[in-house]
């Protein structure tokens, strides 16, 4: 405790006595940790509007019946919303097909995604049984995302499935619906099960940890690429 301080406090000690001055200094501790997730929290709203109003459309990318539009509508979420600084861009390349491109940060986040708006309604067909991806990745593993719920402050899970890419290779993956795995940020939850019907948002990502909440292996700090051919249900 420096001299100064020390000096400050024992004269409010002194004028308010020693028990009003500890609750003041608590009550002081507890406004300016609201002041700081107040401010957290308007820094994502923020963030989550403009990057929400930043949509891509991707008429090169394979759907299926799943996209009522017929033509998937894109926006991104990098790990900003939770403080950390990875960025990255979207863009439809000359085939229509969705590429998402950025630079992973490690310190302080550690994921950007893609995923459907909500201008894009979701349709899964009831007897679909399997998501079939055709990608080109960078070597990473990458997942597969399945959300029930858009909103920013949703406490819903989401699901997802481990796609691990080859560098400039445009792989096919078939992944079972029933093999996705619900997480609550970042961790994973169980007892849940997904039903078709409720498949709000479908969206890929690069994560610090892999569907099942545990480290990525393939996961690092540095520049990523994938470019999505096709996402249908089967």
């Amino acid at each position: 405790m420096s001299e100064s301080f020390g000096a400050a406090l024992e004269s409010l000690r002194s004028f308010f006595g020693p028990g009003r001055v500890l609750v003041g200094i608590a009550a002081a501790g507890v406004a300016l940790g609201a002041f700081t997730v107040g401010r957290r929290l308007l820094s994502a709203k923020m963030y989550w509007e403009e990057t929400r109003a930043s949509v891509v459309l991707s008429p090169g990318v394979k759907c299926g019946s799943w996209a009522r539009k017929g033509v998937a509508e894109w926006f991104r979420i990098n790990d900003i919303i939770m403080g950390g600084t990875s960025t990255s861009e979207i863009s439809s390349n000359g085939a229509g097909q969705l590429v998402l491109t950025g630079n992973i940060v490690t310190t302080g986040g550690g994921f950007a995604a893609v995923r459907t708006t909500e201008n894009c309604p979701v349709k899964v067909p009831s007897e679909a049984r399997f998501v079939k991806v055709v990608a080109e990745g960078d070597g990473q593993q990458y997942k597969v995302t399945l959300g029930v719920d858009h909103s920013l402050m949703s406490t819903a899970p989401a699901w997802a499935h481990d796609i691990h890419t080859e560098d400039g290779i445009v792989k096919k993956f078939v992944l079972p619906i029933s093999k996705f795995v619900p997480s609550k940020r970042g961790r994973r939850v169980s007892g849940l099960a997904l039903r078709n019907e409720d498949i709000r948002y479908i969206g890929l990502a690069l994560s610090l940890v892999d569907m099942n909440g545990e480290p990525n292996p393939h996961f690092g700090p540095g520049p990523f690429r994938i470019v999505l051919h096709e996402i249908a249900f089967e």
